[in-house]
């Protein structure tokens, strides 16, 4: 009997140093998972930090180039305001010579279609 005795102690013995050297393992697992999150941190935060400049440079690349376009439509619509201001005087001031040219643009144009 003391033979089941000693071999239930040594069992049980192992049992309790296999969980200790398993909480040890354990633990040493986790410290080497911290230090590598860790170290890992400043790389993952000048990655973080590199695409946030990135799309600043994009969101501020897109409006600098809507306000371009809407310079650009707005300096066209000056330019076609300016264009029929100036044709409405030409017309008033050479009422004659402004339906002479009317009729003449509207034979010519009538021929080159009716030859088609």
């Amino acid at each position: 009997m003391d033979n089941q005795n000693d071999v239930a102690e040594d069992i049980d013995r192992l049992r309790k140093d296999a969980a200790q050297e398993a909480k040890k393992v354990g633990n040493e697992i986790g410290n080497h998972f911290d230090r590598a999150k860790d170290a890992a941190r400043p790389f993952a935060d000048r990655v973080s930090d590199g695409a946030k400049r990135a799309a600043d440079g994009v969101s501020d690349a897109a409006s600098k180039a809507t306000d371009a376009l809407g310079d650009a439509g707005r300096q066209i619509m000056d330019g076609d305001t300016r264009m029929v201001s100036g044709v409405g005087r030409y017309i008033r001031a050479n009422p004659m010579a402004s339906f002479a040219l009317a009729v003449g643009a509207g034979l010519a144009l009538s021929l080159l279609f009716k030859r088609r």
